[in-house]
């Protein structure tokens, strides 16, 4: 009896005109009883064949011995699983009910504590990993080799199992496998991964260019410096200013020489009397090779001064301790209050975030804090620059901007785009509590409750989904103890309603968070796979 065969007797079974029981082959084939009520039968054949397909075994196989199949060895898929009455009981809330935003971090518990998912959750999580490459790469170190193995019997999760990068082709792959074999060789062949891009480059488009030039921030060094300068003078604007911020990670190359010359002309910018005058005396016409090339960077449609615009591309490319301001903070706190000189300040944000300059980042730090209502606020480069912070100064600062409600509440302030960002806390490995420091835990929901205690507030949407990240990247004991704190435990100290619902969500993740954390330390033996 084939596959087709098969699928004829089911559907026929279901809304045929010829209905009547199942035949006894296909019963006994698929374990069910034969003297049972036929429309059960039904529905349980039914429920069987879609788990088999779902395991890759074709119906009408005679070779369908999944127990033989199926690896022997408990060594082989690990020897501890979740407690059946502790996390496997929390599976469904953490799968389909109210905590589904755990579910990395019940993985990375998983995977912590040697663990492995029970077996009857994994096609569903296969099917969701066929669907989301980035949650694949979360649930892949949690499958163990069962997962592997039931990977490999259906066609639909092969692929979650395909040929790794290393056997991908440079010149025969698509995009994203060229990108993940570049990335790769960068790391550790970075004169080969050079070759690739000087073989191709004339085909490739310029959004790809600028992709492949992303990358070559790993690896960077002089070898890089002739095919960077030719990349410099290509057509399209978002490739020159690539390949322009990567020759100003070159201090040796000629492009950083030229341009630190042409710095040192202007480093006293910031003090001279008549600035546009200074620049007409320090600064070459445009018309001059290197002028030209950094004015070639931007668009050429800014109604300032073309010999101003080059100062800036100067400001932006170059590290900020080339422009010799007495300190990072007083330079700084000067620009500020230039009106005809503050364009520079965008402009050495951008160059801080760049070369990692640290004086000048913790500069930036005091200098904003004490000005929330900057329009660097919502700066593309100040998100970066906060993103990148040492857990050091990310302890410290972030709580001290937690005070401001104009940066926090606000869906386009740097500060709220960091705290919701769930790709920088990913970055931190799952621990038992959460990458969040008890200061910063502490700092938001004491932002809550002052906000709650003002007359006529209303909680913003922003303000709750940061309460919401609190919940789930905080340690569990910094919260409980901070709510403790705030509300002790007398009812007339509660907030009101729409406040008080969102701390009492918040409790509610995190001792969830807790059960889970403690649920992973029980072991039950596992018999042998017979």
């Amino acid at each position: 009896m084939n596959q087709a065969t098969w699928d004829n007797i089911l559907r026929t079974a279901v809304v045929g005109t010829e209905r009547g029981p199942l035949p006894t082959a296909v019963s006994q084939f698929l374990g069910l009883n034969v003297d049972s009520d036929p429309v059960q039968a039904l529905l349980e054949a039914l429920a069987a064949a879609t788990l088999l397909r779902k395991a890759g075994f074709p119906l009408g196989s005679t070779a369908f011995t999944p127990m033989e199949l199926a690896p022997r060895s408990t060594a082989t898929f690990g020897h501890k699983w979740p407690h059946p009455d502790g996390t496997n009981a929390m599976l469904p809330s953490i799968l389909h009910g109210r905590y589904t935003a755990l579910l990395g971090e019940w993985l990375s518990l998983l995977v912590k504590n040697d663990l492995h998912i029970p077996p009857e959750y994994l096609p569903e999580l296969l099917d969701r990993a066929e669907r989301d490459p980035i949650f694949w790469e979360k649930l892949r170190p949690a499958v163990g080799a069962r997962g592997a193995w039931l990977a490999a019997q259906n066609p639909a999760w092969q692929s979650l199992y395909a040929k790794s990068s290393n056997e991908d082709d440079w010149f025969t792959s698509d995009f994203k496998a060229r990108l993940r074999l570049l990335a790769a060789a960068r790391r550790d062949r970075p004169l080969v991964a050079l070759a690739w891009l000087e073989k191709t480059w004339g085909e490739e488009s310029n959004d790809h260019r600028v992709a492949f030039l992303a990358e070559m921030h790993t690896g960077l060094s002089m070898f890089d410096e002739d095919f960077l300068e030719k990349t410099f003078a290509a057509k399209s604007r978002d490739v020159r200013r690539a390949a322009a911020e990567l020759l100003a990670l070159l201090p040796e190359s000629h492009c950083y020489t030229a341009w630190a010359t042409l710095a040192g002309e202007c480093q006293k910018f910031a003090t001279t009397p008549d600035f546009a005058a200074f620049l007409a005396e320090k600064l070459p016409d445009v018309g001059a090779e290197v002028p030209a090339g950094l004015f070639a960077l931007t668009d050429g449609k800014d109604l300032r001064s073309a010999r101003q615009i080059v100062l800036q591309m100067l400001l932006r490319l170059l590290p900020p301790t080339v422009w010799g301001f007495e300190s990072p903070l007083s330079g700084l706190v000067q620009l500020h209050h230039d009106p005809e000189r503050n364009f520079a300040l965008p402009a050495l944000l951008e160059a801080t975030t760049r070369h990692h300059d640290a004086d000048w980042t913790e500069a930036w730090l005091h200098f904003l804090h004490e000005r929330p209502e900057h329009p660097l606020w919502r700066s593309a480069h100040l998100l970066r620059l906060l993103t990148d912070l040492p857990d050091s100064l990310r302890e410290i600062w972030l709580p001290k901007f937690c005070q401001h409600l104009d940066v926090l509440a606000s869906p386009e302030s740097a500060l709220y785009r960091t705290l919701t960002n769930d790709e920088l806390f990913s970055r931190h490995r799952f621990t038992e509590g959460g990458p969040w420091p008890a200061r910063l835990t502490h700092a938001v929901l004491a932002f809550w409750e002052t906000s709650a205690r003002r007359p006529f507030a209303y909680p913003s949407p922003q303000l709750r989904a940061v309460l919401d990240q609190a919940a789930l990247r905080c340690q569990p004991a910094d919260a409980e103890s901070t709510y403790a704190w705030l509300l002790p435990d007398d009812p007339a100290a509660r907030l009101s309603p729409p406040w008080q619902q969102g701390l009492d969500a918040l409790v509610d993740v995190v001792r969830f968070r807790r059960q889970m954390a403690k649920s992973m330390y029980r072991e039950t033996p596992v018999s042998p796979v017979r």
